[in-house]
C-alpha cells in the first residue's frame, strides 16, 4: 500500500513505534518538514532512500508530490534519493508539478550485459548442481539480448526449476511433461520456458502486428524518449516512421515495404489501428490531424522484448 509510506517514514524520524494511519502519518510528517525554527539547524541531515519508486505512482500522486516537496521547504534537513524501474518515470507519468521539483542529478544505469547476468544467476545457483551451465549461458544470453533484467533472468530459472521438479515427480503437475532422467535444468528446458514468458500479455498481439504496425510502435516509443515527456505528436511519429522504413530497406529487406513512404491517411489508419490493440492511447480529435497527441498505453520494455529478436527491426529500436 503506497500510503504506508508515510507511517514507516514518520516512524523512522520520530522513533516512535505507536500505531498510527496514513493520513495522521502525513499529517505530522508535514508539520515536520514545515517547520523552520532556529532549532531546527541542530537537527542531522536526513537522507530518505526509496526504492521502486514506480509503485508509489497514484492517481492523485499525492504521495509523489509531498516525498519530493518536503525537501524544498527551508531548513527541512532532508534529502531524497529514488530509484525507479522506469529510466523516463518523471516524464512519462508525473504531473510537471512534481517533476519540476526533482533535482537534476539522474544517474542512469545500463541494462546487465549476459556476462553479468551469468554471474548474478551462478552466485544465486552457488553450488548446487542444478543447472546445466549451458543452460545458465542460455538464459543470460536470452534475456540479455532483450532487457538485460536480472530480476527476469532469475524468473526463468526459477521456473526451469520448477519444471524439472514437475517432470522428476509428474504428480505435482497436471500437465503431461516429457520426463528428465538427468534430474538438470537443461537449454531445452531454458527455451521452453523463455518461450512461455513470451507467450502473454501484449508482446503475442505486438509480434502478431503488420510490418508498419511494428514500425509505428518502434517509432512511436523512439519520439517519446527523444522529447522526454510522455506524449508526442502524431506528426513527429510520422517522421521517424518514415526514415525508419527506409533504414528498415537498407539494411537488406527484401520486403517492398520497405522503402514506401507514408502519406497523413496512412499514418492516421495505421495510428487508429495501433490504438485498437491497446499499444497506444490517441487523442480523439479527428481535426487535429497529425496533430494530434499520442502516448503509449503499455511499457516501452514490451516493445522492447517483442521486437527486439527481429533481425532487421531490433536493430531500428534505440535502447
Amino acid at each position: 500500500e503506497p500510503q504506508q509510506l508515510y507511517v514507516q517514514l514518520w516512524k523512522n524520524i520520530s522513533g516512535t513505534q505507536t500505531k498510527l494511519t496514513a493520513a495522521h502519518a502525513a499529517l505530522m510528517l508535514n508539520e515536520f518538514f514545515s517547520d523552520s525554527s532556529a532549532k531546527k539547524n541542530s537537527q542531522p541531515m536526513k537522507i530518505v532512500f526509496v526504492d521502486e519508486l514506480d509503485v508509489l505512482v497514484t492517481k492523485s500522486q499525492s504521495i509523489m508530490y509531498n516525498l519530493f516537496d518536503w525537501p524544498t521547504r527551508p531548513k527541512s534537513n532532508l534529502i531524497v534519493i529514488t530509484v525507479a524501474n522506469t529510466m523516463d518515470l518523471p516524464e512519462r507519468m508525473l504531473q510537471h508539478k512534481i517533476s519540476s521539483r526533482l533535482g537534476l542529478k539522474r544517474i542512469n544505469f545500463m541494462p546487465y550485459s549476459h556476462e553479468q547476468l551469468t554471474k548474478i544467476v551462478t552466485s544465486r545457483i552457488g553450488d548446487s548442481l542444478v543447472f546445466e551451465p549451458d543452460a545458465v549461458q542460455l538464459c543470460a544470453r536470452k534475456i540479455g539480448a532483450v532487457s538485460g533484467d536480472a530480476r527476469r533472468a532469475l524468473d526463468v530459472c526459477r521456473r526451469a526449476v520448477e519444471i524439472v521438479q514437475n517432470e522428476i515427480d509428474p504428480t505435482k503437475s497436471n500437465s503431461a511433461s516429457s520426463s528428465n532422467d538427468s534430474g538438470l535444468v537443461t537449454m531445452r528446458i531454458i527455451d521452453q520456458v523463455i518461450k512461455e514468458m513470451y507467450s502473454y500479455g501484449f508482446i503475442p498481439i505486438i509480434q502478431n502486428a503488420s510490418f508498419h504496425q511494428k514500425l509505428f510502435m518502434i517509432s512511436t516509443r523512439a519520439a517519446i524518449r527523444a522529447c522526454g515527456l510522455p506524449e508526442t505528436q502524431l506528426g513527429e511519429i510520422s517522421r521517424i516512421h518514415n526514415q525508419m522504413a527506409q533504414m528498415y530497406g537498407q539494411l537488406g529487406s527484401s520486403s517492398m515495404l520497405g522503402g514506401q513512404v507514408l502519406n497523413q491517411s496512412m499514418t492516421i489508419r495505421i495510428a487508429l489501428d495501433v490504438a485498437k490493440l491497446g499499444i497506444i492511447m490517441i487523442e480523439p480529435n479527428s481535426q487535429a490531424g497529425l496533430s494530434r497527441l499520442v502516448r503509449l498505453n503499455i511499457s516501452d520494455d514490451d516493445i522492447l522484448m517483442a521486437l527486439r529478436p527481429d533481425k532487421l527491426l531490433g536493430k531500428l529500436i534505440v535502447q
